[in-house]
């Protein structure tokens, strides 16, 4: 029989050991950030939801669950994405991008590295427009590929911090969760600061003498990890839809909140200074 398991707030934690360990290394592993699942947990055994975007990764959870079906009840529902025939209009950038000048102007400049060493001669017209718009594709699928990351990592830090810093929980199952949270913010905050450095790209210069947030102005953080981990993932996925909006808005334009005050930016920043602290509280508490 699969051991009862132990009291707690979260899905995670209430699981039986077995089960929130393999959860555990699930993330550990960071298959999390090859198969979009949902894990629902209950005293027998567990339920999992999972999109296969990676089939290696697929079959190393696989063989993780394996060995827990002798003794817990654990259903698996996969669904692999239908495959699309790709037509050439998706080599194509987003069509905001066509209208984003700063982007445009640093991708141009960028392209005179392919010309030869010591040529003076400009690139040509139609062959510059082609290099361009490759690097408009590859600019938005690199952005959307972080920002992807970003979505999956901040997904999951409420329960890891629930398990690793709540209370009811056998020692090494707190140790493990807590190092795995670490973990997770770590490459959050890599990688929310790899989409700041694109977006500067994006975006207009600030004018001359614009104000920005003052230290006294930003706002206080919980000490609790806890509390800390759950506004930060709310900011996460807050800031990852604006990402996502941003290279495909609506009405196909940029909105000029971000183009004229580049707020996106603002809350990158907030969020990485929230990431920083989650990482030194947790440290200090483990």
């Amino acid at each position: 029989m699969c051991p009862e398991p132990e009291q707690n707030s979260t899905s995670e934690a209430s699981a039986p050991r077995a089960l929130r360990e393999v959860w555990l290394r699930f993330h550990e592993k960071e298959l999390c950030q090859e198969l979009d699942t949902v894990f629902v947990f209950h005293p027998k055994g567990m339920e999992v939801w999972c999109l296969v975007e990676d089939e290696k990764s697929y079959q190393r959870f696989s063989e993780m669950v394996e060995p827990m079906r002798a003794s817990c009840e654990i259903e698996v529902y996969v669904t692999r994405p239908a495959s699309e025939k790709k037509s050439k209009a998706d080599d194509d950038p987003p069509p905001s991008l066509w209208n984003n000048v700063e982007l445009q102007t640093y991708l141009q400049d960028s392209s005179r590295d392919l010309l030869g060493p010591g040529s003076t001669d400009p690139l040509p017209t139609e062959r510059r427009a082609f290099f361009v718009k490759q690097k408009l594709a590859m600019w938005a699928a690199q952005l959307l590929s972080w920002n992807k990351k970003v979505r999956r990592y901040a997904a999951d830090l409420p329960d890891l911090a629930h398990l690793g810093f709540g209370h009811g929980v056998a020692t090494e199952i707190k140790s493990h969760a807590a190092a795995v949270l670490l973990s997770h913010a770590q490459a959050l905050e890599k990688n929310a600061g790899r989409i700041a450095e694109y977006l500067v790209q994006a975006l207009p210069r600030p004018e001359k003498g614009a104000r920005r947030p003052a230290e006294a102005e930003k706002r206080s953080l919980p000490d609790a990890p806890i509390e800390l981990a759950a506004l930060i993932s709310t900011s996460a996925l807050a800031v990852s839809r604006r990402v996502h909006r941003f290279i495909y808005p609506q009405d196909y334009t940029v909105g000029l909140t971000d183009l004229k005050e580049p707020t996106l930016l603002e809350s990158l920043r907030d969020l990485r200074r929230m990431l920083a602290e989650l990482q030194r509280v947790g440290t200090l508490r483990r």
